[in-house]
């Protein structure tokens, strides 16, 4: 019996090496299970990952946008360049989204796990916006001229500590 499942985990673990998609299909199922809320019904009584009509299903639109992130990622280094995410999802908890603060830990994981350049954009902002400063327009919630700046010294930040022209692992 022992045998078995040793050979069981060993299939496993090659159709995850020739088949990415299960390997991140089970990254996100782990993600989930770590830092999925325990008592959903806790929220509203709609429970957290019931979404909307726009996002019904919490797990297929994660999952849909890290395979968009993924094939960005093969674009990207098929020209010779290195992809970078720059986050500023929990700084728009305000306007209804999908629990911000979830997909920003599932994003910085996944980031980490593939080497992909990752910039918590969101710190900076909510900083910012903590100390009573907007940085983002109310008509359409793009970045106004702060917004812009707090981008670009982050960026530029992240830049000076990978050092621009290297190769990095985040």
């Amino acid at each position: 019996m022992e045998l078995w499942s040793k050979l069981v985990s060993a299939l496993n673990n090659l159709s995850r090496i020739f088949q990415p998609d299960i390997k991140m299909k089970d990254e996100l199922e782990l993600l989930l299970k770590i830092y999925g809320p325990t008592k959903p019904k806790d929220f509203g009584n709609q429970g957290l990952f019931s979404g909307s009509e726009n996002f019904p299903n919490l797990e297929k639109t994660v999952f849909v946008n890290l395979k968009a992130i993924e094939v960005m990622r093969g674009d990207v280094e098929s020209y010779g360049g290195n992809l970078v995410i720059v986050d500023s999802i929990s700084n728009r908890i305000q306007k209804g989204r999908l629990p911000a603060n979830l997909l920003s830990t599932i994003l910085e994981y996944y980031c980490s796990v593939n080497k992909i350049g990752y910039i918590p954009l969101y710190k900076d902002l909510n900083i910012a916006n903590s100390n009573g400063k907007k940085t983002s327009w109310s008509y359409d919630g793009h970045f106004n001229e702060l917004g812009t700046q707090i981008f670009a010294e982050s960026m530029y930040r992240w830049l000076q500590g990978k050092g621009v022209g290297r190769p990095f692992n985040n």
